[in-house]
């Protein structure tokens, strides 16, 4: 048998062993799988999604022996209040009290299920047995039953390989004894997990599934498929699924964001737009290392909404330890969003040591208003990089800076030009203030030697500076 003997706490014995055909235990009146009832969602998941089977080695075997070892799954219980107020959860004795199993095999001869009887000392209840939850909160049971296996009166056996579905009914009646709580009253009714599948074959687990992380990227590319689906039931069980595993899938939707499949795509698409918080920022942080998803992450970054969400980027894009590459992409991130809080973001990183990221963030701040904007990019007219002049100017006349006209005017009239000379002459013509014409007039009598290389380019630049202010220059 597979039973051992009864321990100081219990003594089990065999009663019967019934074969159920697909379903092997069925709650009447229980809630569609999956959805919150009266504010509470039940969750389940495993440790992993393939069970190794290997053949038994039986000398003497009839037709109901168990031909097959299965190295089970560990199932895990986590109840999410989904409402908008506290709740008392009724865990006490949950697997045996509280928590109904529900298996479906491939077959109807795929499950066997061992009825026990178990004489049990149960201690008394106590205050911890009745978990408070505040709202959004969770709790997770501690214990971890396995499948197939022991699981509260009934011993789970699987005669086959194949796929078996298995999600968990928790009911409560809504009342507990007096633990020193400050409530009598617990929650109340029947709620139904999400349904979670369970790959049992005689292959084991391979080199890929191997990996518990691995497992839970097939878990989740399971929750991608069925979200694609045009089944509305399927699609809400990839949403609960999805929902467990919260930004732990993000890498994988990141995948599936590229995938040559349209559907799988729009389905990835619409479960990272679900997702938010410094926990998804963080995550999509950690996945721009990945040289496979980083195009991904940082398009995802772009559509942050929050100052919670874009802090770890603007921190992160501060950090001087980073790449180059990565700091300039975190940029372009930050920016993009708009938010006010990017726009901080790129003030401090206008001061940035590194003059090719004070370059970048020069650029992308030419995207917002302010005064403070424009005097950062003045007081970048006096970096000693070219990179960061020419920048800073270029900046400048994107936002018609009108402030900056004396400053840019003093560039112009030094005796020896420069590609800055060149770019400021451009930035006087977009910002067209009167202020800037008599430095302009004067720069009509360039002689050719202040700027050999570039001498008629930079005079046709002055011309049409002055134009766009509203004076022709004296013809010639």
């Amino acid at each position: 048998m597979l039973h051992g003997k009864g321990s100081k706490l219990a003594r089990v014995r065999v009663l019967a062993v019934v074969v159920l055909s697909g379903l092997v235990i069925a709650t009447d009146g229980a809630a569609e799988p999956g959805k919150a009832v009266e504010g509470l969602r039940l969750m389940l998941s495993a440790d992993k999604t393939e069970l190794k089977m290997t053949p038994r080695q039986l000398r003497r075997a009839t037709k109901d022996t168990p031909r097959w070892n299965v190295t089970p799954a560990k199932l895990s219980f986590t109840f999410a209040n989904v409402g908008k107020k506290w709740l008392t959860l009724d865990a006490y004795d949950l697997v045996w009290r509280r928590l109904t199993l529900d298996v479906t095999g491939p077959d109807a001869r795929s499950v066997r299920v061992v009825k026990r009887l178990v004489d049990r000392q149960m201690a008394a209840p106590q205050r911890k047995d009745y978990p408070n939850l505040r709202a959004s909160g969770k709790w997770t049971y501690p214990p971890q039953p396995q499948f197939p296996g022991n699981f509260g009166f009934n011993e789970y056996i699987l005669l086959k390989p194949g796929e078996y579905r298995v999600k968990v009914t928790y009911s409560a009646p809504g009342e507990r004894p007096d633990t020193g709580g400050s409530s009598r009253h617990a929650w109340q009714g029947s709620v139904t997990s999400n349904e979670i599948v369970l790959k049992a074959g005689p292959q084991g687990i391979n080199a890929r599934t191997a990996d518990p992380r691995a497992a839970k990227d097939a878990e989740i590319d399971e929750a991608i498929r069925l979200l694609a689906s045009k089944d509305e039931g399927l699609k809400r069980r990839a949403w609960d699924a999805l929902a467990a595993m919260g930004v732990k899938a993000v890498p994988r939707l990141l995948q599936g964001y590229h995938s040559d499949d349209l559907r799988t795509r729009e389905a990835a698409n619409k479960a990272l737009y679900a997702l938010g918080g410094r926990d998804y920022a963080l995550a999509l942080l950690d996945a721009s290392k990945d040289d496979k998803l980083s195009e991904a992450a940082y398009r995802r970054m772009q559509l942050l909404k929050t100052e919670e969400e874009l802090a770890p980027l603007v921190a992160a894009a501060l950090d001087e330890e980073r790449s180059y590459r990565q700091r300039k992409e975190l940029i372009e991130a930050v920016a993009e969003t708009g938010h006010p809080s990017a726009r901080a973001g790129l003030l401090l990183l206008a001061r940035d040591k590194n003059p090719r990221i004070r370059r970048a963030a020069l650029d992308w701040l030419a995207h917002f208003q302010g005064e403070d904007v424009e005097q950062s990019m003045i007081e970048a007219l006096k970096s000693p990089s070219e990179q960061v002049l020419k920048q800073a100017i270029i900046s400048l006349g994107r936002l018609k800076a009108r402030r900056a006209v004396p400053e840019l005017c003093e560039l112009v009239s030094r005796p020896k030009k420069t590609e800055a000379s060149y770019r400021a002459v451009i930035a006087l013509g977009k910002i067209a203030d009167k202020r800037a014409e008599p430095t302009l007039r004067k720069e009509l009598q360039t002689p050719r030697e202040a700027f050999p290389t570039d001498w008629e380019r930079y005079l046709k630049a002055v011309k049409d500076a002055l134009n766009a202010i509203g004076k022709e220059p004296p013809q010639k």
